[in-house]
């Protein structure tokens, strides 16, 4: 193996989650494994991973996975063990007892991983804190009433996102968004009860609270927003921004989480609920999708729980100190797979394009200036680089080029207002 320091195994190579952990432990000078199902996983095409390794697909059981985990952790290269997804949480705790003797996980006993990854017990936890409850429904009888109580459309969630089917395989669960009353007996036996409902909303206000808690104490955490998520409904974040947690909410997290008895990386979704408090939606204890945008705020959440679990001290990242940084959005390098070298480009968010205009019959000349120069002004108000895709073949009539000529002044304008 290339590279020097202690070594972290990671599991779960799929997952963005994943890919995001090995830069944060890259960073803090760990060397590492990552082992995934598939060769084009994410994490393992990572020049940051300096061993790559194929295993069998943890969904596909828990006694095949850890099998062929068993070898690895042996071979006296990894002092560390971290999930990245629920079925291989689930598998290296359920079989943790050949991995221990030579890796060091930290999970708690595993009656609490299973208690950790359900919405029931996240809820009753919860309720006994005071926090808002969401929709429970145990039974069929109750669905219509609950639905008609939020109203139409509603989404329907399961008790567990991964749930062990009857041949010993990791089943992911999938939402579902119920628009009539027709629909939803059988949205629900899809699902399965007991199951959550929520009211249906385009863009909902959700908060994610993460970080590192030990002992029931909070070593590290990160908050921010969602502003859309991928799938839309119920799925994970796409573009988030790190905030300040709400006065409060940090020690009212921290008690969750603790009650849950929960050890290591963790996140918390909340809706967020003007005058009625926040309601807890869904634990994710293990490293989370957007986990990327904690480590580039200058919360390392993987690093401080690794040198937890292996005794060592470190400056922690809390958003109350100054390491931690709102504001901060994903910048995306580029790289050539064929290759294995990363070129010298950085891909910026676009600003303008001109089709998103001018494809629109409806907007008169009058209106399409008038957004361009919303556009510029947001970028002058946040310091921003205006970019622009406007190709030739939009360049053919006088309308055209009269926006783009437009545009074009308009843009230089800004930026000499910016120096």
């Amino acid at each position: 193996m290339s590279g020097s320091g202690v070594g972290v195994l990671l599991i779960g190579g799929e997952e963005r989650a994943v890919l995001a952990t090995t830069q944060a432990l890259r960073r803090a000078g760990y060397r590492i494994g990552c082992c995934a199902a598939r060769s084009v996983a994410p994490a393992l095409w990572s020049r940051i991973c300096d061993e790559r390794l194929v295993t069998p697909d943890p969904r596909d059981g828990a006694e095949r996975f850890v099998s062929a985990l068993e070898p690895i952790a042996a071979s006296g290269h990894y002092s560390v063990l971290l999930p990245g997804a629920d079925a291989a949480l689930l598998a290296a705790s359920a079989l943790r007892r050949r991995l221990e003797p030579h890796l060091r996980l930290g999970l708690p006993d595993h009656a609490t991983v299973e208690r950790c990854l359900d919405k029931v017990e996240l809820r009753a936890a919860a309720v006994e804190l005071s926090w808002e409850p969401l929709a429970l429904c145990e039974k069929a009888e109750s669905l219509l009433p609950t639905a008609e109580a939020l109203g139409f459309p509603v989404v329907l969630k399961a008790q567990r996102s991964v749930r062990l089917a009857p041949d010993g395989r990791f089943v992911q669960s999938m939402a579902k968004v119920v628009s009539v009353e027709r629909e939803l007996q059988a949205a629900a036996e899809e699902v399965g009860l007991p199951l959550f409902l929520e009211h249906y909303q385009e863009r909902p206000a959700i908060v994610s609270c993460a970080g590192v808690v030990a002992e029931g104490k909070l070593l590290a955490s990160a908050a921010s927003r969602y502003q859309r998520t991928w799938p839309p409904i119920a799925g994970s974040a796409s573009l988030s921004e790190p905030v300040d947690a709400p006065p409060g909410l940090t020690e009212r997290v921290e008690g969750l989480v603790a009650a849950l008895c929960w050890q290591g990386i963790f996140e918390l979704e909340l809706f967020d609920i003007d005058g009625e408090g926040p309601q807890a939606v869904d634990l994710n204890p293990r490293p989370y999708g957007s986990l990327a945008l904690a480590v580039a705020a200058g919360a390392k959440l993987p690093a401080i729980w690794c040198d937890r679990l292996l005794g060592r001290q470190r400056p922690v990242g809390l958003a109350v100190a100054a390491e931690f940084r709102c504001g901060v959005c994903y910048k995306q390098e580029t790289y050539n797979l064929l290759t294995r070298t990363e070129l010298r480009l950085r891909e910026r968010p676009l600003v303008v394009m001109e089709s998103s205009f001018l494809n629109d019959t409806k907007l008169l000349e009058n209106r399409i200036k008038e957004r361009l120069i919303q556009l510029t002004r947001v970028c002058l108000f946040i310091d921003g680089v205006i970019t622009v895709s406007w190709h030739n073949n939009t360049l053919m009539t006088r309308k055209e080029r009269r926006i783009y000529e437009y545009f074009v002044n308009l843009a230089t304008t800004t930026e000499e207002k910016q120096r």
